[in-house]
């Protein structure tokens, strides 16, 4: 397997954990990916931030509804 297909592998798995880790969690992955470099860091670093939005927006629209 080639480093690059590896790597396309692990951000699948990562992808696929990220909805089922708690707040405090992704808080201290998203940690871990900052001080990293290269492309996998970037594409991680991506996932994670994309994860935080979708939680910030259905917080927003459960509160919204809320209201």
């Amino acid at each position: 397997m080639s480093p690059a297909a590896a790597e396309a592998v692990v951000l699948d798995h990562l992808a696929a954990d990220l909805p089922f880790l708690s707040d405090e969690q992704l808080t201290k992955l998203a940690a871990e990916h900052a001080v990293e470099t290269g492309h996998y860091a970037a594409e991680a670093r991506r996932l994670i931030d994309r994860e935080f939005e979708y939680r910030q927006a259905v917080r927003r629209a459960h509160l919204a509804g809320a209201l």
